[in-house]
């Protein structure tokens, strides 16, 4: 299996100072069992020096990995690299694609069209999740929404300094009968998302379920 291929986006997690410290960034060039990453992505820099020990986590098309390696060799001109070696080793699955459930509640904000004023317009509003997977997520709410419906959404994890931003297609609409107030329940699949925001939805719903070796 090929690991990785050029400008392919992974992120880089390592454990210093006390704290878990994460940088998202693509991949230059590959070579047998060592890659080199950009060391600046998106106007961001890395916190990571030559000798720290990372975890990297990435997608394939069947399941989502991470393994374990060392920054072997540091750059500054005339592009900032990272090199890491030990690609082929240690190499852990962390879930198949079809993605798993984890019941947790998690504020997620979304926009629909609804009747506001007497005006039908473009509304915003803030819930709970009742479960998440990489894939999507379910959650109650009062008013009703069509299945087929493409809602833009954002979830807030935990520690998170930006909202995951996504697209969600609502698949399933369940009603949910209590003593005071009947609510509309939604399953939603994520249409569009980036994966490197899916990979940190996922890696946050591991270590929920302790399925994830912090390092």
């Amino acid at each position: 299996m090929q690991l990785f291929k050029l400008e392919q986006e992974i992120k880089i997690l390592a454990q210093f100072d006390g704290e878990l410290h994460e940088f998202v960034t693509k991949i230059r060039s590959v070579h047998e069992d060592e890659i080199t990453v950009y060391g600046t992505y998106k106007g961001r820099s890395t916190p990571f020096k030559q000798g720290t020990d990372v975890e990297i986590l990435f997608t394939q098309p069947d399941a989502f990995y991470s393994l374990q390696s060392t920054i072997i060799s540091e750059t500054t001109f005339p592009d900032h690299l990272l090199v890491f070696k030990g690609m082929r080793e240690k190499i852990n699955r962390l879930q198949r694609r079809r993605f798993f459930r984890v019941a947790t509640r998690l504020r997620i904000a979304f926009a629909f069209l609804g009747i506001e004023e007497g005006k039908r317009q473009k509304i915003i509003h803030s819930t709970f999740t009742k479960n998440i997977s990489g894939g999507g997520l379910y959650f109650y709410f009062e008013n009703p929404l069509q299945v087929g419906e493409i809602l833009p959404l954002e979830v807030f994890l935990p520690d998170e300094e930006k909202p995951i931003e996504a697209k969600g297609r609502i698949v399933r609409r369940d009603t949910i009968k209590k003593p005071d107030i009947m609510l509309n329940a939604y399953g939603i699949n994520f249409e569009k998302i980036q994966e490197s925001d899916r990979t940190t939805l996922i890696t946050f719903l591991n270590r929920i379920q302790g399925r994830v070796k912090q390092i």
